[in-house]
């Protein structure tokens, strides 16, 4: 018997620079939106998906939001808006590239 493979896409390159936009404006928690893409990445490691990336900028964005609610040291995250605000402007200024890096 063949396996079944589920084909899923990844979320636009707008729905991710609103959530980019959203931690940038503090109008989203971290660890919501790091939770939301991790979601992304568990699925990129289930057996019988694929997911299936157009816009490789998007995929880099999503990795980097999966560690958005990563703790650090005296304070309680490691990244903070000025972080978001960067990974906001690296998606936003990257070309479309449908190939990896």
């Amino acid at each position: 018997m063949k396996d079944t493979v589920t084909y899923v896409d990844l979320p636009s390159r707008v729905e991710v620079i609103e959530k980019l936009t959203a931690l940038a404006e503090g109008r989203s928690v971290p660890d919501d939106t790091a939770n939301w893409a991790l979601y992304w990445l568990l699925a990129d490691q289930t057996p019988g998906v694929d997911v299936r990336i157009h816009d490789w900028p998007v995929w880099d964005a999503i990795t980097l939001l999966a560690g958005a609610d990563a703790h650090g040291g005296d304070r309680p995250y490691l990244y903070g808006e000025e972080d978001f605000v960067d990974w906001l402007k690296e998606l936003t200024d990257a070309p479309v590239r449908s190939t990896p890096p």
